[in-house]
C-alpha cells in the first residue's frame, strides 16, 4: 500500500465506520465469473 497522507487515512477510517453496519447478504450476489 502507498504511504497515505494524513487526511487520506482519515477519510478511509471514516467511511468504513459509516459502512461497518451494512448488512449485504452476500448469498444473493451473483459474481460474474459464477455464471
Amino acid at each position: 500500500m502507498p504511504n497515505l497522507q494524513a487526511k487520506h487515512k482519515v477519510g478511509r477510517l471514516e467511511y468504513a465506520k459509516r459502512h461497518l453496519r451494512e448488512s449485504t447478504n452476500w448469498t444473493e450476489i451473483i459474481w460474474s465469473d459464477e455464471k
